[in-house]
């Protein structure tokens, strides 16, 4: 689980198991969900996102589907798929975010529902 705290400047720490800094913590994308454009490139996305979450066990693998209506079939099978290669390879599900979310920009009237998810890797990287 991951906590975000503010605190105040000369302020006691929280108890927790480990923390970091801010400018610790980065977004890594894997790689874009419109760039994705076959099933085998999706199942070679989550391959190399598996690999980088189980490379560091401080790493979470984030995966969010983004829609303009309603999530599609295909996006939800896409989501699903993420959740078992994911578990499949041992990434524990405290370590896996699989998520919805509207998309915030305009659309275009002849643009289909996505199908395929945005993928990220949160944590530390370089420390």
């Amino acid at each position: 689980m991951t906590e975000f705290w503010a605190i105040p400047k000369g302020a006691d720490l929280p108890a927790s198991v480990e923390s970091i800094t801010a400018d610790q913590a980065q977004v890594q994308v894997v790689k874009v969900s419109d760039t994705i454009k076959s099933a085998n490139g999706y199942l070679a996305a989550l391959r190399a996102l598996t690999q980088q979450v189980s490379s560091r066990p401080e790493r979470v693998a984030v995966v969010i589907g983004s829609y303009y209506e309603r999530p599609s079939a295909a996006l939800e099978r896409n989501l699903q798929k993420a959740r078992r290669v994911l578990k499949q390879n041992n990434v524990q599900a405290n370590r896996i975010y699989i998520h919805t979310a509207p998309v915030s920009s305009i659309r275009n009237g002849d643009e289909r529902e996505p199908a395929y998810p945005t993928l990220f890797v949160f944590g530390t990287f370089g420390l």
